[in-house]
């Protein structure tokens, strides 16, 4: 019985000691709300690489619509999936 005692009571130490309190990081801009919009490629030869990254410069918008190429790279003839 004393061992179950000994390591429920190691057991809640190490949960309550293991807890790190968030780091604050500073914004970047001075306004609230969302400054850009950046699309990836999920699949494909171009996974992980930026299709566009739109800049938002009115923040009292509460819909976004991401211009995508239809073609990427923009001057090839491969054309991007829907």
């Amino acid at each position: 019985m004393k061992k179950n005692i000994l390591y429920l009571l190691l057991g809640f130490l190490a949960l309550t000691t293991s807890c790190q309190d968030p780091e604050y990081v500073l914004p970047t801009a001075d306004r609230q709300g969302i400054t850009s919009l950046t699309a990836l490629f999920t699949s494909g030869p171009y996974v992980d690489k930026e299709a566009v990254v739109y800049t938002i410069a009115d923040a009292s918008v509460d819909k976004y619509v991401i211009p995508m190429p239809w073609y990427y790279p923009e001057n090839s003839d491969n054309e991007t999936s829907e």
